[in-house]
């Protein structure tokens, strides 16, 4: 759910939107983006901590470490496939929103497991199993971050 204090923000990308300025949404940016074009942002009934397969316009594992989603909003197109019920990705005009993480690399993910390692119990997942799932996984995020950060780039410069 959006703390009302992000208000701005999704004003901010609603104008941009308008304005045919492109806007690519991670996570939360995703959130806001579905948000401020009147899709909803719901809570999960459990943090989601947890490798999906892409299927759809993009191909390989997005990493999930989030108790939010997104019903995308209305007009937008689904260019992945729902794993679990929640909106993966959307495009509305030249912007892009993917609520998984592409970003994500091993100093990142570390960096979360320190901060935020209380959160796995709660999530129903235990550290051992995630991180063997990243060790599958992770060495393959550059080409996911290429398909999602490339693409929507190249699309951009077309």
């Amino acid at each position: 759910m959006l703390d009302g204090g992000l208000e701005a923000e999704a004003e901010l990308l609603r104008q941009a939107v308008a304005r045919d300025v492109p806007v690519l949404g991670v996570c939360l940016g995703a959130q806001l983006l579905a948000h401020a074009l009147g899709g909803q942002v719901l809570r999960r009934e459990r943090r989601l901590i947890a490798w999906t397969e892409l299927r759809g316009e993009f191909s390989g594992f997005g990493l999930h470490w989030n108790e939010d989603a997104f019903e995308p909003p209305p007009g937008a197109v689904e260019v992945l496939q729902r794993p679990d019920g929640y909106g993966e990705a959307f495009r509305v005009g030249r912007s892009l929103a993917v609520q998984f993480h592409p970003e994500v690399d091993d100093a990142a993910l570390d960096g979360w497991y320190a901060a935020w390692g209380d959160l796995l119990a709660p999530a129903g997942v235990e550290e051992a199993a995630v991180r063997t799932a990243d060790a599958r996984h992770l060495p393959r995020q550059a080409d996911v971050a290429e398909q999602i950060f490339g693409g929507w780039a190249r699309t951009l410069g077309a």
